[in-house]
């Protein structure tokens, strides 16, 4: 039937129809990429799933010949798009001890840009020319990103979930598999965050001091262009308020205004009533929480929730849970997109 385990991955089933490949183990959790050779290179790490050319010690490589499985389950052929959705921040995850030397697998977390509205730039970390920022392209350590006015924007960073407003301008400062530090600079930012373990930082970096998030929750931070005032409000969690002159912790409920730098002065103001950027952001939280690919797919999977839209599941009898992808007929790999080579990955 075109069916065997992965040497190296447990539970883990390969289905061919040539030329796709389709992953899926006991978790629920797949993956599925082929190349122009039809040849797989599969990365796995806990609930990450990476295609691409990474350390072979990581790698186990497929190879087979066409079966009777096209025969019997006929399944569609998925469109590159939905390929580079899956695993564009879904890279092989190190053991969280090690430290990411030049001799260590990158840092397996990635941003993905996950919904674009209006003109939003994105400045590449190393490069001085801005370009228009790309739906569902990887962001890391060093990369910007700057919405116009009535512009949004929106990163995945698996547990977490970074949205942008108008005028808004955000530095990646720090991402790795411990750390995710962003700058805002100016503008609107609108933090979800679903989970937090042990270990793990987030911090955002404002011109009046530093916001340590505590506990999962929804967070929103306004940041006046001149630099001068930030207003800082927790929906939902606490986090902390770090900066010379000032340690305060900032509860469910709560809002302040910070001015001033060395010291920094902080103000409690009453709950504002929601926008339309908070409601848009809700919308979206909800949007993930209620995805039915979610039963199927880790909901800390890329793009998880963009399969309800772009396909549907059905239960195979031996195989379990298959997502069939919507394609026009005559649809080819590899017809669209470009390569592009990203450090540290490649």
């Amino acid at each position: 039937m075109g069916v065997r385990n992965v040497r190296g991955f447990s539970n883990t089933k390969v289905i061919r129809t040539s030329p796709i490949w389709a992953i899926c183990d006991s978790n629920r959790e797949f993956a599925l990429e082929f190349d122009a050779q039809d040849e797989l290179w599969l990365g796995h790490a806990v609930a990450n799933i990476h295609v691409g050319r990474v350390k072979k010690r990581r790698i186990a490589r497929l190879t087979t010949s066409p079966n009777t499985l096209q025969r019997t389950l006929k399944v569609r052929r998925l469109s590159i798009w939905i390929l580079a959705l899956l695993v564009s921040s879904s890279l092989p995850r190190p053991c969280a001890a090690q430290e990411n030397t030049a001799t260590d697998n990158p840092p397996s977390r990635v941003a993905r840009i996950s919904y674009l509205k209006g003109k939003v730039s994105f400045l590449r970390a190393g490069l001085d020319q801005w370009s228009q920022a790309a739906l569902n392209f990887p962001a890391t350590t060093g990369d910007r990103i700057y919405t116009d006015r009535g512009a949004r924007a929106e990163l995945e960073v698996g547990r977490y979930a970074v949205r942008l407003s108008g005028a808004t301008d955000l530095t990646i400062t720090n991402l790795n598999d411990q750390i995710m530090q962003l700058g805002l600079e100016q503008g609107t930012l609108r933090l979800s965050v679903y989970q937090l373990p042990s270990g793990e930082t987030v911090e955002i970096d404002t011109p009046n001091g530093a916001l340590t998030i505590q506990r999962p929750g929804k967070y929103r931070v306004d940041v006046d262009p001149s630099g001068d005032r930030t207003t800082v409000r927790v929906n939902e969690g606490s986090l902390e308020i770090t900066g010379p002159g000032v340690s305060q912790t900032v509860e469910s409920g709560q809002a302040v205004r910070l001015t001033g730098q060395d010291p920094i002065q902080v103000e409690s103001l009453p709950m504002r009533s929601s926008d339309s950027f908070d409601s848009w952001s809700e919308e979206r939280d909800r949007r993930l929480a209620s995805s039915g690919s979610s039963k199927y797919v880790s909901p800390l999977t890329p793009g998880c929730d963009d399969l309800d839209a772009y396909g549907h599941w059905v239960e195979v009898i031996d195989y379990g849970p298959v997502w069939y992808p919507i394609v026009p007929a005559g649809w080819v790999p590899y017809r669209f997109g470009h390569w592009v080579w990203i450090d540290p990955w490649g």
